[in-house]
C-alpha cells in the first residue's frame, strides 16, 4: 500500500513539471508572437517580468536580450559597476541584499547595502543615510545594430518627498548621463517600471545607471530594484527620402524650395494615421527624413508589421523663429499635396518623388508660394545686420478674383493677409507687391497713410504724397527681388504692351513727355527713384550714377516711420548716408529735393600788378557750401568777365591774368554748381600800377 502511494505522488509530481512545462511552452509562443509589444506594450512586458527569473535569455522575433539580472547570484557581476560619488569621505554604495526582494526573487538592489559605511537592512535598522549620492552602472552594451531600447525593472520606493530621488539614467561615455526618469515619495508596492528610447539607437557603447540621491534630512527604507530586464529592437530601418517638384509659370520644371512636409504612417483601424517626421524641403525640392524604425505595431488590422508610408506637403514653412509664411485657401486650410502609399516598405531606403502638374487646379498656390518665399529670402540676405520682414499669409482660390473688402490683389491690414485674384497669379511683381505691403505693415503697424482714393492708383498717375509713398515702395520691391528694372503685370520680363503690361521703370526719366506726370506724387516716379538708388548702372544714364543696393533702402523702410517720399530722403540724410549721387538718382525721375549750392559770402577783393598774372589767387573751396554735395563734387566756372582773363585751374582755384596795360578794377562773375543746381557770385580783382623800378649799376673792370 505504502508503494502505491508513493507510486502515486511520483506520477502527481511529474504531471505538475509536464503541465508546468507546457505552460512555459506556451506563454514562450505568445511572447514570441507579441514580441512587438515590447515598443510599448505593457502586456508584453509582464510576460516577459514573470517569466525571465525562470532562465529566458533570448527573446524569438525582433527582440533580443542584453541583461537580465534578478541579483540572485553574487553581485555586482559582470558589467556592472558601483561608484560614490559623494565626497564627504564615506563609502556607501548599491549591493544587493534579501531583505525587500521583489517576489518570486531572493534577493534585490539597495543603495546603502556596500561599501565601507554600508548598512546591512534589519526591520530595526532598513533606512538609507543622510547625504547620499550613488550609482548602479551597468555597461557597455551595443546598439548599432538596433532601433530601440527597453529597460523594465521593478522597484519598491520609500523616499522623502520632493527631497531623496531613484533616478534612471544612460550614458554614451560612462561619463555624461542623461536623465531617462526619476522617482519619490512613496511607491505603495512593488511596481513595475517600463521605459523605452530610440535616441541611442545606433551607439555602439551605452551605459545605464540607477542612482540614488539623499538630502541632509528625513531618511526612509529608499528605494529597492529587482529583476532588470534590457532589450534592444533589431528591427531594420528605413531611410526615407525624395523631391518635390512643380511646373512653373514658364512651363518649366523646377524643385520646390522650402515647403513642409510630413511623413506618415497610413493605418487601416482607421484610428487615423501616425505622423513620424516633420522636414523643410530644401533649395531643390530634395527632402531627407532620416532613418525612421520600420515597425508598425499600433494597427491590428495590418497583418504585416512594416510601415505604410506616405508623403503630404504644405505651403508652409518657418522661415525663422518669429516669421512663417504660407498660402490658404477661404477657409484657412493650407494648400498641401500628397503621394501614394507605400505598403509594408521593406527596402533599407525609399524614395518618394512627386511632380506637381501644369493640369494640377492648385498648382498656382505653388507659384505664390514660392514667390513669397523669394520675397522674405532676399529682405533677409540684403540687410545688414539680416532683418527678418516677418510673417505673411497669402490667400487665394481658384477662379476667385474679388475677397471682401478686396476687388483684385491687395494687402488687407486688418487681418492681415495678402489677397491675390486669380486673374493676377501669372504676375509675379503683383504678388511680391502686396508682400512688399504686407512688410511694410509689420514693421511700421500700417501701410497706406489713408486716402480712399488710393484704391484706384495705377503707376502713372497723380494721387498724392502719401498713396505715391506706399505704392511706390511695394513697386519697386519686385524689381529689386527680380533684379529687373520692368513692373509686370504678365508672366515678365517686360513683356506684353510697354506701359500697359509692363512698365521700365528704368527707361521712365526726366526725358519722358506727357502725359506722364513728374514730381513725389506718382507712385511710379517714387519707385523709378528707389531703382535708380538701388541698381548697378554704367554707362551712366542721364543724372543716374548711383549704386546704394537694398541695405540703405530697406533700413529706412523699416526704421524710419515715413509717411511720404520726402520724409524718406530727410532720413536718408539723417542716417549719414551719401547724398551727391543719391539726389541726382531722384532727380533723373523728377523729384527734385536737391538744395543749389552757394558761396556763404562775397568773394574778397583781390589786389594784383600791372601786366602781372596771379596763380593760385583765392580757394574757392573756402566759400563755397552744398548740403547734399562734397566740394570735391562741385564743378566751378567763369561765365562773364572784364580787364583780366579768369581761369579755374586744379578744379578749385582762380588764376587772374590781367589785360596787357590794365589798370583799375577788372570782374568775372564765378559759377558754382553741384551738376543739378548753379549759383554765382561775383569776382573783384585791383590791378595797380608798377611805380618804380630799381636798376643795379654796371661794374665794367
Amino acid at each position: 500500500m505504502k508503494h502505491l502511494i508513493r507510486l502515486a505522488i511520483i506520477v502527481l509530481l511529474c504531471l505538475c513539471l509536464y503541465f508546468s512545462l507546457v505552460n512555459n511552452a506556451v506563454a514562450l509562443d505568445r511572447l514570441s508572437s507579441n514580441a512587438k509589444g515590447l515598443f510599448g506594450g505593457q502586456h508584453a512586458q509582464a510576460q516577459l517580468a514573470e517569466l525571465k527569473s525562470d532562465g529566458i535569455n533570448d527573446i524569438p522575433g525582433d527582440w533580443e536580450v542584453l541583461l537580465n539580472e534578478t541579483f540572485e547570484e553574487a553581485w555586482p557581476s559582470s558589467g556592472w559597476s558601483v561608484i560614490d560619488l559623494n565626497s564627504d569621505g564615506d563609502d556607501r554604495k548599491w549591493g544587493s541584499d534579501d531583505y525587500r526582494p521583489h517576489p518570486p526573487s531572493l534577493k534585490a538592489a539597495w543603495p546603502a547595502r556596500s561599501g565601507r559605511n554600508g548598512r546591512n537592512p534589519t526591520s530595526k535598522n532598513n533606512d538609507y543615510f543622510n547625504t547620499m549620492d550613488t550609482r548602479m552602472i551597468y555597461g557597455p552594451f551595443d546598439l548599432s545594430d538596433a532601433s530601440t531600447l527597453e529597460i523594465n525593472f521593478w522597484m519598491w520606493w520609500q523616499t522623502e518627498e520632493n527631497r531623496d530621488y531613484l533616478i534612471l539614467e544612460i550614458s554614451r561615455d560612462n561619463l555624461t548621463f542623461t536623465e531617462l526618469g526619476r522617482w519619490q515619495g512613496s511607491s505603495g508596492g512593488w511596481q513595475l517600471i517600463d521605459i523605452s528610447t530610440n535616441d541611442y539607437a545606433q551607439d555602439s557603447s551605452v551605459w545605464v545607471a540607477w542612482r540614488f540621491t539623499s538630502n541632509a534630512s528625513n531618511v526612509f527604507d529608499g528605494p529597492w530594484v529587482d529583476d532588470i530586464l534590457l532589450s534592444k529592437n533589431l528591427s531594420q530601418f528605413v531611410n526615407v527620402r525624395g523631391t518635390l517638384s512643380y511646373y512653373n509659370r514658364y512651363g518649366n520644371l523646377a524643385g520646390a524650395a522650402y515647403t513642409t512636409a510630413y511623413l506618415y504612417d497610413h493605418d487601416f483601424g482607421g484610428d487615423g494615421d501616425d505622423l513620424l517626421r516633420t522636414v523643410y524641403t530644401e533649395a531643390n525640392g530634395s527632402f531627407d527624413f532620416g532613418q525612421v524604425y520600420n515597425i508598425d505595431d499600433d494597427d491590428p488590422d495590418d497583418p504585416i508589421d512594416q510601415l505604410d508610408l506616405y508623403v503630404v506637403w504644405k505651403t508652409f514653412y518657418n522661415d525663422s523663429d518669429i516669421a512663417h509664411h504660407q498660402v490658404e485657401n477661404f477657409d484657412d486650410q493650407i494648400y498641401q499635396w500628397q503621394s501614394n502609399v507605400f505598403y509594408n516598405v521593406s527596402d533599407p531606403t525609399i524614395n518618394i518623388n512627386k511632380t506637381i502638374p501644369l493640369e494640377d487646379l492648385v498648382l498656382r498656390a505653388m507659384w505664390i508660394f514660392q514667390d513669397l518665399r523669394k520675397a522674405w529670402e532676399y529682405f533677409y540676405s540684403n540687410t545688414i545686420p539680416s532683418y527678418d520682414p516677418g510673417n505673411v499669409t497669402i490667400k487665394w482660390e481658384l477662379n476667385e478674383n474679388e475677397l471682401t473688402p478686396c476687388s483684385g490683389p491687395c494687402f488687407y491690414g486688418f487681418g492681415p493677409y495678402v489677397f491675390i485674384a486669380d486673374q493676377s497669379t501669372i504676375s509675379i511683381d503683383t504678388i511680391i507687391h502686396e508682400v512688399g505691403h504686407n512688410y511694410m505693415y509689420n514693421a511700421t503697424g500700417w501701410w497706406l497713410w489713408w486716402d480712399i482714393d488710393c484704391f484706384n492708383h495705377n503707376i502713372y498717375s497723380i494721387k498724392d504724397q502719401y498713396c505715391a509713398w506706399s505704392e511706390g515702395w511695394a513697386d519697386f520691391y519686385p524689381l529689386a527681388v527680380n533684379d529687373d528694372p520692368c513692373y509686370d503685370f504678365d508672366i515678365g520680363p517686360c513683356t506684353g504692351m510697354p506701359d500697359e503690361r509692363y512698365y521700365n521703370l528704368e527707361t521712365h526719366s526726366r526725358d519722358d513727355l506727357w502725359p506722364f506726370p513728374w514730381g513725389d506724387s506718382v507712385e511710379g516716379r517714387v519707385a523709378g527713384s528707389f531703382y535708380d538708388l538701388f541698381d548697378f548702372n554704367w554707362p551712366i544714364e542721364g543724372y543716374d550714377d548711383a549704386y546704394f543696393n537694398f541695405e540703405p533702402i530697406a533700413n529706412i523702410i523699416v526704421n524710419g516711420g515715413e509717411e511720404t517720399y520726402s520724409d524718406f530722403w530727410n532720413n536718408w540724410k539723417s542716417f549719414n548716408y551719401e547724398t551727391h549721387h543719391a539726389v541726382r538718382a531722384i532727380f533723373q525721375n523728377t523729384i527734385d529735393y536737391n538744395t543749389p549750392p552757394y558761396f556763404d559770402q562775397p568773394l574778397p577783393l583781390l589786389y594784383g600788378l600791372e601786366n602781372n598774372p596771379i596763380h593760385h589767387a583765392i580757394d574757392l573751396w573756402l566759400y563755397s557750401i552744398d548740403e547734399e554735395s562734397s566740394l570735391a563734387d562741385l564743378t566751378y566756372s567763369i561765365n562773364g568777365y572784364s580787364g583780366c582773363d579768369f581761369y579755374v585751374t586744379d578744379d578749385r582755384w582762380i588764376d587772374v591774368y590781367p589785360w596787357q596795360g590794365w589798370l583799375g578794377e577788372c570782374w568775372a562773375n564765378v559759377e558754382i554748381n553741384d551738376s543739378i543746381s548753379t549759383n554765382y557770385s561775383a569776382l573783384s580783382v585791383l590791378i595797380n600800377p608798377v611805380v618804380g623800378i630799381a636798376y643795379l649799376p654796371i661794374v665794367i673792370k
